[in-house]
């Protein structure tokens, strides 16, 4: 399962809250993707949503987002250690 931005809306009125633009987008670009080479379960998913929120509202998330060869070369880095 992957965020989408009906996801994110639902989240803001579940937790009553109002994310910032720069919050969503961090969260687009985190959870739009499964993790190579696994798959998020619709648990793991909002488990990890609701500690980014928590942390983010806590001050101690980082919302930086990767550019996009950070991100490949991420990608290629977990591709390689594959089990």
């Amino acid at each position: 399962m992957v965020i989408t931005s009906k996801i994110i809306k639902e989240l803001e009125e579940t937790y009553r809250k109002y994310f910032t633009e720069e919050f969503k987008r961090y969260l687009l670009v985190k959870y739009a993707e499964e993790p190579f080479p696994f798959e998020f379960s619709d648990q793991d998913l909002f488990a990890n949503i609701k500690n980014d929120i928590r942390d983010y509202e806590a001050g101690k998330l980082d919302i930086t987002i990767k550019s996009p060869s950070e991100r490949w070369q991420e990608f290629s880095e977990l591709r390689r250690i594959q089990f």
